[in-house]
């Protein structure tokens, strides 16, 4: 009769339930020990740091880059006047991620003022 009990579909899932919630609730004490979101906030701000050097030293890609993070926020408040900054110094050096980027700010008018005749210009540098 108690075997019976024991292999009965109830049982199982009262089991199984059981095993699920002392597991849940052994766990939810950890914590890691950095933070996820701290450290690749540290990660983007030592990025940031580094490609500022090199952007300022003239350096395209660097300058590109930097401008994909101000775009986005990533290690930097999002500031797309930065953003369109750094873009159009790599733009003029012709790089042609830049020049693209570039040109979609000025379509849609975030970080310089709307124009469609910039945005075409812009994008049609790169493929020149």
């Amino acid at each position: 009769m108690i075997r019976d009990q024991l292999t009965s579909p109830r049982f199982n899932i009262a089991f199984a339930l059981s095993l699920v919630c002392f597991t849940i609730s052994a766990c939810a004490d950890n914590k890691p020990a950095v933070e996820a979101s701290t450290n690749k906030r540290a990660e983007y701000e030592a990025t940031v740091k580094e490609l500022r050097k090199s952007a300022e030293a003239g350096d395209a890609s660097a300058q590109y880059r930097l401008g994909l993070l101000y775009d986005v926020g990533a290690g930097v408040s999002p500031n797309y006047g930065q953003a369109k900054e750094w873009f159009e110094k790599a733009a003029k050096q012709g790089h042609a991620g830049a020049q693209a980027n570039l040109g979609t700010l000025y379509l849609q008018g975030r970080g310089a003022p709307q124009s469609s005749q910039m945005a075409l210009f812009w994008r049609q540098s790169k493929e020149m």
